[in-house]
């Protein structure tokens, strides 16, 4: 290439993102809203947000074991599919693929 020769053309510009870099979206209540990976206290996942290790969340369980009039133990045992489940304590948080706001 010499100074005469003509520059390259330029790159063409996308105006969409391909499909491997779209992230999915879900509708809540009409709006759109991505979903994305967040750290989230376990007691504010609900059936559909995604947990390494256990997958797509299926069912959630709770167990609250009293003694007297206050709580002794507190799980939350999540369930996914393929019989995946995990157990935490109620005040744990987690990293979890999900639509829930950050707080």
């Amino acid at each position: 290439m010499t100074l005469r020769d003509p520059a390259p053309p330029p790159g063409r510009i996308r105006r969409t993102k391909p499909a491997p870099f779209r992230r999915p979206s879900i509708t809540i209540g009409g709006a759109t809203q991505l979903r994305q990976w967040r750290t989230v206290a376990v007691r504010d996942l609900t059936a559909g947000d995604i947990l390494p290790g256990v997958g797509r969340i299926d069912r959630i369980d709770e167990t609250v074991v009293t003694g007297g009039d206050h709580a002794i133990a507190w799980t939350i045992t999540v369930h996914g599919g393929a019989g995946n489940s995990a157990r935490y304590h109620g005040t744990d948080e987690v990293w979890a693929f999900t639509a829930r706001a950050a707080p």
